[in-house]
């Protein structure tokens, strides 16, 4: 995509001096200006954002799935595991 962009600007700086040289009467207004430093800056925060969303995955497994079906399966074998035999109440 940084590559695309740098294209870009590649193609609009060509477009403006063609039209520089090809417009004689000066009939046609074009500027553009690169912003080609800015892509590579914002390239190179997209490479340390993809290295921590990377990790997400397994954090999340770690701390949040990992203990939730830990602690789900307890319940449920304490549910399986439960009769109603061993359960009293009194009377009114």
């Amino acid at each position: 995509m940084i590559d695309d962009l740098k294209d870009l600007s590649d193609n609009l700086e060509d477009a403006e001096s063609d039209i520089a040289k090809y417009d004689s009467d000066g009939v046609i207004s074009f500027h553009h200006t690169s912003q080609k430093s800015k892509y590579q800056a914002l390239y190179e925060d997209f490479e340390v954002l993809h290295s921590f969303t990377g990790k997400v995955g397994d954090i999340v497994d770690r701390r949040i799935d990992h203990p939730f079906y830990e602690e789900i399966d307890a319940f449920v074998e304490t549910m399986r595991d439960a009769t109603i035999s061993k359960y009293t109440t009194k009377n009114r």
